[in-house]
């Protein structure tokens, strides 16, 4: 007959141990676990710096792409019109040579304004006389203005733009002339449209020429040639 030695202390003892097992085994998991997700995230921290740079850098080449395209886009424009020029004068040398110009004609070139302070501007064109026999040619010119003043459609003379003695401008001229000088707007004065009208002794009608604002101003040099340039003959008063 065998004799069983009762341990009450044992099972309790093994539920402990298991416990315990357990408990460790949680502990190194969740050790493993974060260490995973630390290296994880640096490896996504890593990841995202790479794109933002790689974003900086995209960003930073299409801007300098658009630079340059608008840059190429200004000189094709700057050529078309400088063709366009060319164009224009070609035909109106092939007419006088064909003799079909008889009577003096005044041409404006290079006219440019350009803004040196707060509502002051400095203008500056060359009148240029083509005939085939080209004489000495003496006249008046005329310069307005035209914009907007508080809403209301606005047209200042020379005498308004601080020139208060001046209502036109003499010139003397035998092939060409610069004629130049400075103009003060309002405050209040947005300039739309510069109008000149020439008046010769010999002429029976003045001529007449206009320029869009936009398209003579400069922030550059006074060599901008001036673009649209409209012409009308009126008969003199």
């Amino acid at each position: 007959m065998s004799v069983h030695q009762h341990r009450p202390w044992l099972c309790p003892l093994l539920l402990i141990l298991t416990v315990l097992i357990l408990w460790l085994a949680g502990i190194f998991l969740y050790v493993n676990i974060q260490a995973d997700n630390d290296e994880i995230n640096k490896k996504l921290a890593d990841r995202n710096l790479q794109l933002e740079q790689a974003l900086v850098a995209i960003k930073r080449s299409i801007r300098i792409e658009q630079h340059t395209f608008l840059d190429v886009q200004q000189n094709l424009r700057n050529l078309m019109h400088e063709h366009h020029e060319l164009k224009e004068e070609l035909t109106f040398y092939k007419s006088l040579i064909a003799g079909k110009i008889k009577h003096p004609s005044i041409k404006i070139k290079k006219f440019t304004v350009m803004n040196t302070a707060t509502n002051h501007y400095e203008y500056s064109f060359i009148l240029t006389q083509v005939a085939q026999n080209a004489k000495r040619l003496t006249g008046t010119l005329t310069i307005k203005l035209t914009g907007v003043q508080a809403g209301k459609v606005k047209t200042l003379n020379l005498s308004d733009l601080g020139q208060k003695s001046v209502t036109n401008l003499g010139f003397d001229l035998h092939y060409f002339q610069r004629l130049q000088g400075r103009w003060i707007l309002p405050n209040d004065f947005t300039p739309e449209q510069v109008k000149l009208e020439i008046k010769t002794p010999t002429a029976k009608s003045s001529q007449r020429l206009s320029f869009a604002w936009h398209t003579i101003l400069t922030e550059e040099s006074p060599v901008y040639v001036g673009q649209e340039q409209k012409r009308e003959t009126a008969n003199e008063s």
